[in-house]
């Protein structure tokens, strides 16, 4: 079984990625631009460090783990040799034909793991349940891929799963979930809740804690127990308040927004405005309005006290 591999980049996920493969005994080398800043923070960890062009010159697997938007300037030029393996993190850039997988020279494959970079090597160093998803379709020995991926995975710290899923179905779903909740309602709900109590009177320490704060700690109840036994568990009055809500706020209308959201997403329309975004300025000024925001300014007044570094 082949225990090296080789990181393309070595952003935030790709330095979980490394240390976690290092400490289970993989060797691990790193594919970096030569005047890439990250290379000396990765040959401080004790990883080889190589160009893209150079490690294509022989037969290995490789894990792409640069920001999905910019793939097909990182495979620009790149045709690996037979018997190669590409890893992708997220179908993205295979399912929105950004680059086409067929002209690569390698075989393609999909291994997700469903947790941010900090998460990836925390869980790996406390033993935490970690989960992914995986496809072998367009391998062309199925059975030995996928057995090499769970050799993978285990070294990567998942211990749930990993489970099967295709390139259409990771990248839907991936996509949806950070629209539909993770990304947007969460954040948002959040703030104009606390900014309702600060209208009312609500001191921003309670009203951060009430509406920022214990989301963390609801939500790891939730997860855990599952929505049964979650409402069973609560109060009478955070089980009416709650049902109440339901009622009021997640109507028709926002379920037609829900479904709007996701067929943006399978007819192909969200891949034309990812196509177009400037996403570079679009975080510039999304951060830009957050940090103004009460809730940024409070968060940054209490983190010290609530969270550790």
């Amino acid at each position: 079984m082949n225990k090296t591999i080789t990181l393309i980049g070595f952003g935030n996920q790709a330095k979980a990625w490394a240390m976690n493969l290092k400490d289970s005994g993989w060797n691990v080398q790193v594919c970096l631009k030569p005047e890439s800043p990250s290379k000396d923070l990765a040959l401080k960890l004790g990883l080889h460090v190589t160009t893209l062009e150079q490690a294509a010159l022989n037969v290995g697997d490789f894990v792409n783990l640069t920001p999905d938007h910019l793939h097909h300037e990182v495979l620009k030029g790149i045709t690996f040799l037979k018997g190669s393996r590409l890893i992708f993190a997220h179908g993205y850039s295979i399912e929105s034909k950004l680059i086409d997988g067929d002209k690569l020279g390698a075989e393609i494959i999909l291994f997700a793991p469903k947790a941010i970079a900090s998460e990836l090597r925390f869980l790996y160093e406390t033993k935490g349940k970690l989960a992914a998803v995986y496809s072998v379709e367009f391998a062309q020995n199925k059975e030995q891929t996928k057995e090499w991926i769970f050799e993978l995975a285990k070294a990567l710290g998942i211990n749930a799963g990993p489970y099967p899923a295709t390139f259409e179905e990771e990248t839907k779903a991936d996509l949806f979930s950070e629209q539909s909740i993770l990304c947007s309602v969460l954040p948002r709900a959040a703030e104009l809740s606390f900014n309702l109590l600060r209208k009312n009177g609500i001191s921003e320490e309670l009203a951060y804690l009430e509406c920022w704060y214990e989301m963390k700690l609801i939500a790891n109840t939730l997860v855990k127990l599952g929505p049964t036994e979650f409402f069973k568990l609560i109060s009478p009055n955070a089980l009416l308040g709650g049902y109440k809500a339901d009622k009021l706020l997640f109507d028709k209308a926002y379920q037609n927004k829900l479904e709007t959201l996701f067929e943006d997403i399978d007819r192909g329309t969200f891949y034309k405005q990812a196509s177009d975004a400037d996403f570079s300025a679009l975080r510039e000024a999304i951060a830009d309005e957050w940090g103004h925001s009460s809730l940024q300014q409070t968060h940054l007044k209490l983190k010290s006290q609530l969270f550790e570094d």
